[in-house]
């Protein structure tokens, strides 16, 4: 799949008792993506943090942390947004540049790849040293790469900070059958669910929260409602299955624009059962209003009669790699897709196999700057992330 934002880092599977177990860990505003911080009672937005206890050293203590974080590096102002659980860390940092990084590792250091118009990553820099001082202040230093060469590292620290952003709770629901931390292959099955909450005094929050936990248990298993209807669906049909095998089934989030009161979420997951060919590894996206808490859908970003520039756009965009044979079988007739997400770059669109070329053909996605979308948009101001 052409994507130009993609995070591949996959969630590992924890044993736990046969019961299910519900965590609801609460990021302490501000925050930038990274796990949450133990026992932390939430704020409002904005408002000044409290705690002053030393963090874990240890991220894999942290437990599962959403946090948003703003600052100065290099006489640049940053966001990161990023995301902790015990297995890694993913996320994403952008500068007063534009400068946008894709951050993944097994560890509090990362390396910062940024995405290009070709879809490819380009190492920029590494960030070493970095810990949490206290559960709002992440320290460290950045370090510039330009052409391999390493340049002299740059202290910083980043707070957290939700000023035209929300708090996130990352809760999670884990059951184990069997014994799935070893390697071998015998019988067992492990649901990982981790979910994100919006966390707000708002009311509204709460139909997007609902939506949220149904999407993940429609996604987890086919037809669910909850997080704990999918949960026994799935041990049901495991304990139903002859040759079980060993199941493994996981959903993981990412946030991936948390600015001026909008909201994209990617879901990931991960599956493995005996009734799977081979492990699959399906992707859903979800948008949101966060002062209505509505689902976001194209028009609401756009200025009316604004379908005929965006299909345009998007046809600029998908053709200017195609092939013959794909702008024939193109034409002109480009319809607007459903799916899309938002990034600090701009606006991803994607057509699933079948939308707009035969199943074959597999699926399509193109990334419109916010400075290319800037005559039909709404509000100016979705390319301004500080």
């Amino acid at each position: 799949m052409k994507k130009l934002f993609f995070c591949t880092l996959l969630m590992g599977f924890v044993a736990c008792q046969p019961s299910t177990n519900n965590t609801n860990q609460a990021t302490t505003p501000p925050v930038a993506k990274l796990r949450q911080t133990p026992a932390a009672n939430p704020q409002a937005p904005n408002s000044t943090p409290t705690s002053t206890a030393a963090a874990p050293l240890n991220y894999q203590q942290m437990g599962n942390t959403y946090k948003h974080l703003s600052g100065t590096i290099g006489g640049k102002q940053v966001q990161i947004d990023l995301l902790i659980t015990p297995k890694g860390i993913m996320g994403s940092y952008y500068d007063t540049d534009k400068n946008y990084y894709h951050l993944e590792g097994d560890t509090l250091q990362w390396i910062a790849a940024a995405a290009s118009a070709a879809g490819t990553n380009t190492i920029k820099a590494q960030i070493q040293n970095a810990r949490f001082i206290n559960p709002q202040t992440l320290t460290g230093n950045f370090v510039p790469i330009n052409k391999g060469v390493k340049f002299s590292a740059v202290a910083f620290s980043l707070a957290e900070s939700y000023d035209k952003s929300v708090p996130i709770q990352l809760m999670q629901t884990q059951q184990t059958i069997g014994n799935c931390a070893s390697n071998t292959d015998q019988a067992c099955c492990s649901i990982n669910l981790l979910y994100p909450h919006i966390a707000t005094n708002n009311p509204n929050i709460l139909a997007a929260n609902q939506q949220i936990e149904q999407t993940i248990a429609d996604f987890a298993n086919t037809g669910s409602t909850t997080i704990n209807q999918a949960t026994k669906a799935i041990t049901t049909k495991y304990a139903a299955t002859k040759n079980k095998g060993r199941w493994e089934i996981s959903v993981l989030p990412s946030v991936l624009y948390n600015y001026n009161g909008l909201l994209s979420l990617k879901l990931a997951q991960t599956r493995i059962t005996q009734n799977d060919a081979r492990p699959i590894s399906p992707i859903k996206y979800l948008n949101f209003d966060t002062q209505t808490g509505k689902t976001l859908l194209l028009a609401d970003l756009f200025k009316p009669a604004y379908e005929a520039t965006l299909r345009k756009l998007i046809q600029q965009k998908i053709l200017a790699d195609a092939g013959e044979e794909m702008r024939a079988a193109l034409g002109n007739n480009m319809r607007l897709p459903k799916n899309f997400y938002l990034t600090p770059q701009g606006l991803t669109i994607l057509y699933n196999p079948g939308d707009i070329l035969p199943p074959q053909a597999g699926d399509f996605s193109a990334t419109l700057s916010f400075t290319e979308l800037k005559t039909i948009l709404k509000n100016a101001n979705l390319g301004s992330t500080f």
